[in-house]
This record gives structure tokens, sequence and C-alpha cells, in this order.
């Protein structure tokens, strides 16, 4: 009996790894952050669309943009660091070239794409709408909202840890 279950949950995780299936899975989990998220908002008295809500559409479109212009400096960072010859960085990129991207490898632009916006809008709205805002009220003051900022960084980094240079890249 424990070899039959042994045998189902060792196919269920298999299937788990699949480029899809890790895809599908990313996408429900990124995506259920906002329901978190509202959750949290909530709780905390702190509206997690706040920000997004009380925007112009105008305004909504100028900062895609200027996130989306952010991007280009962050990806010429990464051309430069995947070549520095340093040990921590290369291990970083072994790693990751060892174990995340076969997982992906397979994946189709349109999954990755769907991964990334409900990546970017769950992981934003959970820390840039909730938890920073109520950080920066909470610490209050001048240097609340810069305090706010450097915490829920720091925050969103160990919640990416895959080693000590990744969380802090």
């Amino acid at each position: 009996m424990n070899q039959i279950a042994s045998e189902d949950l060792s196919a269920a995780s298999d299937d788990l790894c699949r480029p899809t299936s890790i895809v599908r899975v990313g996408v429900l989990f990124e995506a259920s952050l906002v329901v978190v998220a509202l959750g949290l908002g909530y709780w905390l008295e702190q509206p997690a669309l706040q920000n997004l809500l009380s925007a112009t559409p105008w305004e909504n479109v100028l900062a895609v943009g200027v996130g989306l212009l952010a991007t280009v400096p962050m990806l010429a960072a990464l051309v430069i660091i995947r070549r520095l010859p340093w040990g921590p960085v290369q291990r970083l990129c072994r790693l990751v070239d060892e174990h995340l991207m076969p997982l992906f490898s397979d994946a189709s632009l349109i999954g990755l794409l769907l991964l990334s916006l409900a990546a970017g809008l769950g992981e934003e709205v959970l820390f840039r709408g909730v938890l920073q805002d109520w950080f920066a009220r909470w610490l209050g003051g001048d240097l609340g909202p810069w305090a706010a900022l450097l915490l829920v960084s720091m925050l969103f980094g160990c919640c990416h840890w895959l080693n000590a240079v990744y969380a802090v890249f």
C-alpha cells in the first residue's frame, strides 16, 4: 500500500515539474497573491488596490511605461552580471541554468507572458499596494515611506531567495 502511494506521489510530483504544469501552477500561485493582498489589506485597513484605482487611466499607462523603461537598465545589468568572473555570480548562473531554466524551456511564449503578468500584478499588489503603504503609514514621519520601501524590498528579496547573491539582486 505504501509503495502505491509513494508511486502516486512520485508521478504527481513529476507531473507538476512538467513545463506546462509549472507555468500553470505559477500563474495560479502568483494570481492568488492578489486575493491574499485583498484579504491582508482588508485586515490591515490598507486597501490593496487604492493606488491603482485612485489613478487616472493616463497615470496607469504612464506608470506601466515607466516600469517597462525601468527594465532596460536591469536587463543590461543582467547581461553584464552573467559575464562576471566572480565566483558567487557564476554559482548563481549555474544554479539558474541547471535547475530553473529546464523547468521553463518547453513553456510557450503565451504561458511565460501570462506567468510574468500574474507575477507582476500579484506581487506588486501585495508588496507595494498593501505592505509598503501599510509600513509607511505605520512607521510615519518623513522617513516612513523610505524605511517602508527598504523594508518591503528586503522582504521581497527574501521571498525570492535562491541564494544570498540572488536575494541581493
